[in-house]
């Protein structure tokens, strides 16, 4: 899930680098959900249109060229990275047990608008729709320092958040091979800082 999506940039980016990741995974799939509360900018994020500079900032030609079509002055996302993405009108806020359940969330461009205690209450609407055994994004300049939130910071990955150990008694399972693919994700996602690709 990629909350505050707006025209998607983050949403396709991650697309592009599951993409690439799933070469050497075929039996694996994936969907991302982008969510905002404006229906304008989901309308946008929809159509997977981009400038020649947005694109061009992160992505190589042979890149740009295998993931866009170029129609007069924009580039439009081609369909086999669109089949993936969806996005829907929620607000992290409020219940969101409409989106289902995930196993990363990217919550890198919406936390910074909050105060601490709206924050606190956003990251806990997160929890309730994450899998045991999932992550969350914040990116590496943001921080849960001071907030009473049920989440730790990864060791040696700044940014990257896992349900805390004494929440993990709860859902207790053996780590599997699910597990460890989706940790090979997010390591994966964060060694391409997926959110400048476009």
């Amino acid at each position: 899930m990629s909350p505050r999506c707006v025209v998607a940039q983050e949403c396709y980016s991650i697309a592009l680098v599951m993409n690439e990741f799933l070469k050497d995974h075929p039996e694996w799939s994936y969907e991302i959900i982008g969510t905002d509360i404006s229906d304008k900018m989901l309308n946008q994020a929809r159509k997977g249109e981009y400038s020649q500079f947005e694109i061009q900032r992160g992505l190589t030609v042979q890149m740009m060229i295998e993931n866009f079509t170029q129609d007069g002055t924009k580039w439009r996302i081609n369909d086999h990275l669109k089949k993936n993405v969806k996005f829907l009108n929620a607000n992290l806020l409020q219940d969101m047990s409409h989106l289902g359940r995930f196993d990363i969330v990217f919550c890198r461009n919406v936390l910074i608008y909050f105060d601490a205690e709206t924050k606190t209450k956003a990251l806990f609407n997160i929890m309730d729709r994450m899998q045991p055994y999932s992550h969350v994004f914040l990116g590496a300049c943001k921080t849960i320092v001071n907030l009473n939130v049920p989440f730790e910071t990864v060791p040696s990955y700044s940014g990257i958040l896992r349900r805390k150990k004494s929440l993990k008694v709860k859902f207790y399972r053996r780590v599997n091979k699910r597990d460890t693919l989706l940790w090979d994700i997010c390591v994966f996602l964060n060694f391409y800082k997926v959110s400048r690709f476009l």
